[in-house]
């Protein structure tokens, strides 16, 4: 097997054409589908540098490309046909090349989704990563107001902006609703707040507005995290959770109500999420909103050795 090597400048898009392509749109993709990603690519300031390739006559099947991301994390991004026998064993050299890379840049974090009809994932197993969820992504237009089911109205509930002030507050609601949570328990642990903080700012276009806190009197009862999409005119969920004594309360409907709200005031077509397959009440709670079904990707994860920096 040829060695693995780094992308030139001037083969980049001939790799995201195949790095960035799926089932639904197969390789090699389309230049306005890459034209368009490295677009937004810009917008949110992501590194697009990282790519490798096992040469493979002409076709760049053997790649990988790897975005860094803010909170020490990065998304890691194969071809389609990764876990192919015949693909397996420069699948993990290519892993393992972006495992030094990482630990060099001191990253936590690697996450891989993957198309669940993958032939395989045993690759991603044999380079150290593990399963973390399935991820159902759901969506719906915000315009149409038939299904918006208002909570009633709670004068003991207010609702809090982001802001630098209130950053320790908003940090503290956030780790108490990873207690006992259905959203991916796996995560719990592996990164520091501040690391987990700046991986959700970083996620979406970031305004101190869309970052809410539910009060029910003085006592934070849950957040809801959102951020716009560039180029998409979406509005989405990067985090919602209920603090534990608060939940059973109807609290988890307030806050998918205010994402609503702050998708039509910013003015955006689609509010959009990612939920873990096996969080049940999360499920009911926006179907019940609306949001329907779009696609599922598995998610893999590699933690890297180190210091969660507390």
């Amino acid at each position: 097997m040829p060695p693995v090597r780094p992308a030139q400048p001037d083969e980049v898009p001939r790799v995201l054409r195949w790095t960035l392509a799926s089932r639904a749109t197969p390789p090699p993709l389309p230049d306005t589908h890459v034209d368009l990603f490295r677009a937004y690519a810009e917008i949110m300031k992501l590194d697009l540098t990282r790519h490798w390739v096992i040469d493979d006559g002409d076709v760049r099947a053997n790649a990988c490309t790897v975005v860094p991301s803010p909170g020490r994390t990065a998304m890691v991004f194969l071809p389609p046909g990764f876990g192919r026998p015949e693909r397996a064993d420069a699948t993990i050299a290519l892993l393992a090349e972006v495992e030094r890379y990482a630990r060099d840049a001191g990253l936590r974090l690697l996450q891989c989704l993957i198309d669940p009809e993958e032939v395989s994932a045993a690759p991603l197993a044999a380079a150290g990563y593990r399963s973390l969820a399935r991820l159902d992504y759901l969506e719906r237009d915000v315009r149409d107001a038939t299904r918006d089911f208002a909570p009633c109205d709670d004068a003991s509930l207010a609702w809090r902006d982001y802001a630098d002030d209130h950053r320790d507050e908003f940090a503290r609601t956030i780790v108490a609703t990873y207690e006992a949570t259905r959203d991916c328990p796996a995560l719990n642990g592996v990164r520091h707040i501040d690391d987990v903080m700046a991986g959700y700012r970083g996620a979406t276009r970031f305004r101190p507005e869309h970052w809410q806190l539910l009060l029910a009197g003085d006592e934070p009862a849950g957040c809801v995290l959102t951020g716009e999409i560039p180029l998409r005119n979406t509005l989405e969920i990067v985090y919602m959770g209920v603090v534990p004594r608060h939940r059973r309360r109807g609290r988890a409907r307030h806050l998918v109500h205010r994402a609503l709200q702050l998708a039509r005031t910013a003015g955006l077509r689609t509010l959009s999420l990612a939920v873990d397959k096996n969080n049940e009440p999360a499920y009911r709670v926006y179907a019940a909103f609306g949001l329907r079904f779009s696609m599922s990707r598995d998610a893999w994860m590699r933690v890297l050795d180190g210091p969660t920096n507390g």
